[in-house]
């Protein structure tokens, strides 16, 4: 399948010093330049380094394919001095931890939005199970995936800037050692027979 992005999204280790790098023919982003963009040689097309920066002016140079493959692609980003500096946004989520299914869900929805680090811990309805997801896991395979998810929700956005995921199943520590050095807390909760969230807000603030 051919992946819909709003920039193209690379891997420090994908970029050579000279800021250029080389994607086989059968990579989704080279598919999504070839068939979305339908660039030619010498575009220009939005691009990016993870946690370094971005280009919106990366030129594109197809490579010779065989007689029945299709070109692999080289982008040129320039210098990586050039390149505007992933700024990390300024907004962090605490969040109870959901199903693991829809955990998998929310993360490419939370990259996008711009969060700069993801909390995740346990509330009084989060079972225990929930933490068994693959995604939490310390293995390498793993922490691909996670960061595959949040890679996703970035190219849709044009963001460059991976949220950090932080696991702590300890909520009552998690409160007292991270939230107050936060100068505005905001609350996202249904609301409840008696408590609306602008009481829930005054209750934290105090």
């Amino acid at each position: 399948a051919v992946a819909c992005l709003n920039r193209l999204l690379l891997e420090p280790s994908e970029c050579a010093g000279d800021g250029t790098a080389t994607l086989p023919a059968d990579d989704p982003r080279t598919q999504h330049v070839r068939v979305v963009l339908r660039a030619r040689d010498g575009a220009s097309i939005r691009a990016g380094v993870l946690d370094r920066g971005s280009s919106d002016e990366a030129t594109v140079c197809w490579l010779p394919g065989g007689a029945d493959d299709p070109p692999g692609l080289r982008l040129a980003l320039g210098e990586p001095s050039r390149l505007r500096p992933a700024e990390r946004p300024r907004i962090d989520l605490l969040l109870a931890m959901p199903r693991p299914l829809q955990f998998g869900r929310l993360l490419p929805m939370v990259a996008s939005l711009g969060v700069g680090t993801v909390y995740v811990t346990a509330a009084a309805k989060t079972e225990k199970s929930f933490f068994s997801s693959h995604l939490l896991r310390e293995d390498q395979a793993a922490q691909q995936q996670l960061r595959a998810a949040l890679v996703e929700g970035l190219a849709q956005a044009g963001d460059t800037a991976v949220p950090r995921v932080v696991v702590d199943r300890r909520l009552r520590s998690l409160l007292r050692d991270r939230l107050p050095q936060y100068g505005r807390r905001l609350v996202a909760h249904p609301r409840r027979e008696g408590r609306d969230a602008r009481t829930v807000g005054e209750a934290l603030s105090g």
